[in-house]
């Protein structure tokens, strides 16, 4: 449905008169995968987080995001004061390039989350997590 919404219903009456060039749709499919992927990351983390497979049990998800700063998942247990960091790329990435994500989180974000509760720090590419 959302594919349908994203890429059809836009282009339905060049789609309809033939006039349509699918060379559109290629070009930002990749982007739009990417988005399609972190709603799957994010299913996934709520199926580990009830089988109780996560370093901690978590009480809320989302997206965090401070001026220029943005993690694409932030899974938080304010109780017990833990918080896991998810950057969720579709993208190959080697493990070099997987832990510089990670490290790439800037000073101020960083800065916020740990005066504010401990730290975990996870990647997910489409070959894994690291």
């Amino acid at each position: 449905m959302a594919f349908w919404f994203h890429f059809v219903h836009p282009n339905l009456s060049r789609i309809e008169e033939g006039t349509f060039e699918v060379s559109k749709i290629k070009e930002d499919y990749p982007h739009y995968l990417g988005w399609v992927f972190e709603k799957v990351a994010r299913q996934f983390l709520v199926g580990l987080n009830r089988r109780g497979e996560l370093p901690f049990k978590f009480t809320k998800i989302g997206r965090w995001w401070h001026k220029n700063e943005e993690i694409d998942l932030v899974a938080l247990n304010e109780q017990e004061k833990k918080a896991l960091f998810i950057e969720v790329k579709w993208e190959e990435l080697n493990e070099r390039e997987a832990r510089g994500n990670l490290e790439g989180f800037g000073a101020e974000g960083r800065t916020y989350w740990l005066a504010q509760l401990g730290e975990e720090l996870w990647n997910h590419s489409e070959e894994g997590w690291g």
